[in-house]
C-alpha cells in the first residue's frame, strides 16, 4: 500500500480501548474514536451449560428415558440424530433448546408440557 496524506500514520488515529472491572464483577469496555466515546457496561453471567439448573435438566431427561426402557441410541433413533448427541446432552455437553426438548419428551412418552411445568417447579425448589 503507498502511503498518502490520508493514509500515513500521522493522519490515521487508532481507537483507544480500556477496560475496568468492578467490584461487582461489572466490566466497562470504552472506545474511543477521534472524538468519539463508546462505553459498554455489563455483568459477566453464568454460562448456562454449567449451571444447576442445567443439571437439574440432564437428571431430568435421563431418568425419563431409563423409566420409558430406552437406551440413548433408542432415542437418538426417535429423534433422528446421532446417540452421540443424547450422550452429550444428557452429559451436560450440550446444551437443548425448548424445540429439541419438546422433541425428546415426545419421543419419550410424556407430555412435553407436563414435564416441562415438573422442571420449574424443580427449578425453584
Amino acid at each position: 500500500m503507498i502511503a498518502n496524506s490520508a493514509t500515513s500514520p500521522a493522519a490515521f488515529r487508532w481507537p483507544v480501548l480500556w477496560k475496568n472491572i468492578g467490584a461487582d464483577g461489572s466490566i466497562l469496555l470504552c472506545c474511543v474514536f477521534g472524538s468519539k466515546r463508546l462505553c459498554f457496561n455489563y455483568r459477566s453471567v453464568e454460562k448456562t451449560l454449567y449451571s444447576e439448573h442445567s443439571k437439574i435438566l440432564q437428571e431430568h431427561l435421563r431418568a425419563l428415558r431409563e423409566q420409558a426402557g430406552m437406551t440413548q441410541r433408542d432415542l437418538a433413533a426417535a429423534i433422528g440424530k446421532d446417540h452421540g448427541t443424547v450422550a452429550k446432552i444428557e452429559l451436560g455437553e450440550r446444551r437443548l433448546d425448548v424445540i429439541e426438548f419438546f422433541a425428546v419428551v415426545s419421543a419419550i412418552g410424556p407430555d412435553p408440557s407436563k414435564e416441562a411445568s415438573r422442571l420449574m417447579e424443580r427449578f425453584k425448589a
